[in-house]
């Protein structure tokens, strides 16, 4: 469980840094913000396919394990499968995230930060604390 544990909470921990890292580069004007401001179909394109996104992405990843396959998996499969449903499911908040976090300051549209915001909030949602994994193998 502890390994299990460890590699989820890299992957959360390590999405939160990079979309840190993100922020700390672009409001230094180490990066330049805004540089695609001027595409108004390219943002218009990306920010229904992100609005989509994270509108199917939030309730698939906060119900994904009380799905009958999945939480069949995780009864026979124990830590095996709580390792890559978990991953999954972190992959569908952390990967919209940094996208998100991405095309805000690309566009420099504030669509793009809400919808950061909201993923962000979900991950406290989905965190895999050591109750979460031991509750999440144990129910039948």
């Amino acid at each position: 469980m502890r390994k299990t544990r460890q590699i989820l909470l890299s992957l959360l921990w390590g999405t939160c840094t990079i979309a840190l890292v993100m922020i700390i580069l672009f409001e230094t004007d180490i990066l330049h913000q805004g540089i695609l401001h001027e595409n108004v179909k390219m943002e218009y394109g990306i920010s229904v396919i992100m609005e989509l996104a994270a509108l199917c992405a939030i309730p698939a990843s906060l119900r994904l394990f009380r799905w009958k396959k999945v939480a069949d998996d995780l009864k026979n499969r124990g830590y095996q499968a709580l390792l890559s449903w978990g991953l999954f499911r972190l992959s569908l908040l952390c990967i919209p995230l940094v996208l998100c976090v991405l095309f805000y300051y690309l566009f420099a549209q504030t669509s793009f930060c809400y919808l950061a915001i909201i993923l962000g909030i979900c991950l406290f949602f989905v965190y895999p604390s050591k109750e979460r994994c031991a509750q999440d193998i144990a129910k039948e």
